[in-house]
């Protein structure tokens, strides 16, 4: 059912995480751009929302089999969703909202209907993180680790870091521990200037891999998540300390060898450790979208009622 607001109606066509792979978004993104609407583009979805234009379904040239496609009050009810995060890959995540409300920003003007849903919708986001818990906790393995990192060492100043690996995880931790004022961060990779480059991207600095062992003496804390299919970090290169070391082993499978616990003033954890934590607050976070998604029913009767929407045949 199509719904107005005097002779304006709204709808939207998409796809996400849920529905499609990264190909296909990537794919049904050229389409989107060519469409007249509002286009909501992001890692885990791309959607395009309409207003007085009627997207026939299907078209010869939307091949996608997985949209999602509303109209009406659904379309409210979706944005509103989206921008709390109760749609996202990882419930309550904040990054969507500073999306949406970019979305919105850049479009200003263009639809007046749109603008408004979108304007609600950013202060709708902000209304459910203000009034429930759904983005608090640490759900991610590099956050919950920084968030331990932080409790153990008791403060951050003059503590030296050495991150071991390159990859996703690496440079999500890196950028936490910045955000934390961690200001001495040493990165160490096989290959140099892989560790060269994301060391420039947070003010640290490069080691090569086979002064290692020599870094490690005056460590505070090594995080390691490398791909290697095989140990990269063993009893022999840690040695005997004279203060103690905290070392997270973020690999699957494991970079630092089991063996490196029984040593006198090591700390060890690997994702086992992590995942407790990580299961108990997406559990929290599961609990509060039920106060979350009556937060949303509330907004889209406000807003409905605020702009007269009613179905297209009453009008």
């Amino acid at each position: 059912m199509s719904f107005k607001f005097g002779e304006n109606f709204i709808a939207l066509v998409g796809l996400n995480h849920k529905t499609s792979s990264v190909e296909e978004r990537e794919e049904a993104l050229k389409f989107f751009r060519e469409l007249p609407g509002i286009l909501l583009a992001t890692c885990n979805r791309v959607e395009v929302y309409l207003q007085n234009t009627r997207l026939e379904i299907p078209r010869p040239e939307f091949k996608f089999q997985n949209f999602y496609y509303f109209e009406g009050e659904e379309v409210i009810k979706h944005l509103f969703r989206v921008a709390s995060g109760l749609d996202s890959q990882i419930l309550g995540e904040t990054e969507i909202l500073g999306q949406v409300r970019k979305t919105y920003l850049e479009s200003q003007g263009k639809y007046w209907l749109l603008d408004q849903i979108f304007g609600r919708a950013v202060e709708v986001g902000k209304r459910v993180r203000k009034e429930t818990a759904i983005s608090q906790g640490n759900v991610s393995v590099a956050s919950v680790a920084v968030a331990k990192v932080v409790k153990l060492l008791g403060g951050v100043y003059n503590r030296k870091v050495i991150l071991i690996g390159v990859g996703k995880v690496s440079e999500t931790v890196a950028k936490i521990l910045w955000k934390f004022n961690f200001n001495f961060i040493y990165v160490a990779n096989r290959t140099y200037t892989k560790a060269l480059e994301l060391a420039q991207k947070i003010g640290g600095n490069a080691v090569h891999f086979d002064q290692l062992a020599e870094e490690l003496k005056d460590a505070d804390l090594v995080i390691s998540s490398t791909a290697a299919p095989h140990l990269v970090l063993r009893k022999q290169q840690i040695g005997l300390r004279e203060k103690p070391l905290i070392i997270f082993d973020l690999a699957v499978p494991r970079d630092v060898d089991p063996e490196v616990s029984r040593l006198p003033g090591i700390l060890l954890f690997n994702i086992d450790d992590l995942q407790e934590e990580i299961n108990l607050n997406l559990l929290k976070r599961k609990l509060e979208a039920v106060f979350a998604e009556k937060i949303i029913e509330e907004e889209v009767k406000r807003f409905c009622e605020s702009f007269a929407l009613v179905p297209a045949a009453a009008v």
